[in-house]
């Protein structure tokens, strides 16, 4: 059953393509989770992290043309891998966005931008290390059965991936206009996150088969370029609470410092209703909550030109078309096959 190395993804049938497209997707997550067991590549947890929601992309798009490859207990495996590296990668976002805000701040908001840079690079090690320990635990004994469970005897059809893959993307870029379309109207938090997920998920689609449409890449490029502002948009929506968060964390650990304190040192105690919070640190963390707004209204601005200027719709509109040549495709490859 190994697919013709010479034959594009799009000319094979839907259940030959999506194993070898799986196959593939499996193979670099099992090579980023080397990388990332060894802690030495920073891109590790996020090429991961693609490859398992590729894959999980496919699963479930083509189940149809899988059959009992993909039982409910693996996908359902598979599903808590992905969400275990979750909050690690949050941490990694927000330490590469906290990195960059540092020029903005005064020298006297040091302090407290150190406090909280410190705060969140604990929790991104703690985070890791829960991943690394189940990566290296689990995650190859989860992938040798998905392998094997992948290239179990299958039966094919006379269709082919193309006309699959135009199908699951025309329902898509159906249910993506239409998301855009309520996003127009009020600004859902939980609404922008599911649509960025079916963009991501129409990307992850298409660009195994992008070639055989004339659209393929041009549409490709469009809907990661609406997907990042998405993504800028859920990051900031996510870390905001985290700030929030991690204000407090640090206003009770200064507290209990001070308590140590005054245990400990000779003389009167302070007194109750004497100011104790540090100036200088209360200024950096609300410096800082500053920022994120104007990274979070930005992304919202750009978003909103993308719709009211029409590239959303261009997006969503170029991806109807693909769809469309891309099931054509498939049927004029059929046709051929049959008469030859």
């Amino acid at each position: 059953m190994a697919a013709n190395p010479r034959m594009p993804l799009y000319a094979m049938t839907p259940q030959k393509a999506a194993r070898e497209l799986m196959l593939r997707n499996l193979r670099a997550a099992e090579s980023a989770a080397r990388r990332l067991a060894g802690g030495k590549a920073p891109e590790a947890l996020h090429d991961f992290r693609v490859a398992l929601r590729r894959f999980r992309a496919a699963s479930r798009a083509y189940r149809e043309w899988l059959g009992p490859a993909m039982p409910k207990k693996l996908r359902h495996k598979l599903k808590e891998m992905v969400n275990l590296t979750g909050p690690a990668r949050d941490a990694e976002v927000q330490l590469a966005w906290l990195a960059g805000q540092f020029p903005q701040l005064t020298a006297q908001q040091t302090p407290g931008y150190d406090e909280l840079h410190e705060l969140l690079l604990r929790r991104h090690r703690a985070a890791y290390a829960a991943v690394r320990e189940t990566v290296a635990g689990h995650f190859a004994q989860l992938a040798a059965h998905l392998r094997s469970s992948l290239l179990e005897p299958y039966e094919e059809s006379a269709e082919t991936f193309a006309q699959a893959a135009g199908s699951q993307l025309a329902g898509l870029s159906r249910t993506i206009a239409a998301g855009v379309e309520r996003m127009r109207s009020a600004e859902d938090p939980q609404r922008m996150h599911d649509t960025r997920l079916l963009i991501k998920r129409a990307r992850y689609l298409l660009e195994p088969v992008a070639a055989a449409a004339a659209e393929g890449k041009a549409v490709a490029a469009r809907l990661a370029g609406l997907q990042e502002l998405l993504g800028e948009i859920h990051d900031s929506d996510v870390f905001g609470p985290a700030l929030a968060e991690a204000a407090g964390e640090l206003g009770a650990l200064r507290s209990r410092r001070r308590v140590e304190s005054a245990l400990t040192m000779p003389g009167p105690s302070p007194r109750p209703d004497r100011p104790t919070a540090l100036p200088e640190e209360e200024g950096a963390l609300l410096a800082l909550a500053g920022c994120l707004r104007k990274t979070r209204e930005n992304a919202r601005g750009a978003l909103a030109a993308a719709i009211d200027g029409g590239e959303s719709a261009a997006a969503i509109e170029g991806l109807g078309r693909v769809a469309d040549a891309l099931v054509q495709v498939g049927q004029d490859r059929r046709t051929t096959m049959a008469k030859a």
